[in-house]
């Protein structure tokens, strides 16, 4: 896997990181196989305001969903995968899995949409997982990679497999 370290790809990575550090934090998930129950909490990255929702993915995975700087729309729907029209949720948004079955780390992902200044403050800070990794466990599973592995590497603007 190649080691990406662009601003847009840190800035989701620390948003994630963060997130599931809070929510370890708190006691509302554990890198454990253990079920969660649905959670949704407030917490500052940098001074921002982040707000945050996970709960139970199946397989063992927790799903994880962020908004930095989020609009009254964005704290409502923080449950929802924001794909398009982001701008009306907050200044960047994401979402992804933590897996706990094959490894403890995030699944790798492309799902993260922010303004430029935003991402870029993002993208410079350092968060630090506790206790888990950012990327897959070698021979683990990955649902990005997995799709990698059968249709290619996804190209700028096409996010979809077979998609023209």
């Amino acid at each position: 896997m190649t080691q990406h370290t662009s601003p847009r790809t840190m800035a989701r990575q620390n948003l994630l990181v963060a997130a599931v550090n809070e929510a370890l934090t708190h006691q509302l998930i554990t890198l454990e196989c253990e079920p969660v129950t649905p959670a949704t909490f407030e917490f500052t990255l940098d001074g921002r305001p982040v707000i945050s929702y996970v709960d139970d993915a199946g397989f063992d995975e927790v799903t994880v969903h962020v908004t930095c700087r989020p609009t009254a729309l964005g704290q409502r729907d923080i449950h929802c995968a924001i794909l398009h029209e982001w701008r009306k949720f907050g200044e960047a948004v994401t979402f992804g899995w933590l897996e706990r079955r094959s490894g403890k780390y995030m699944q790798s992902g492309i799902d993260y949409h922010g303004t430029k200044q935003i991402t870029k403050a993002l993208g410079a800070l350092m968060v630090e997982p506790r206790g888990f990794d950012t990327k897959p466990v070698k021979g683990s599973y990955d649902f990005h990679l997995e799709l990698e592995s059968v249709f290619g590497p996804v190209r700028r603007g096409r996010h979809y497999p077979g998609r023209q």
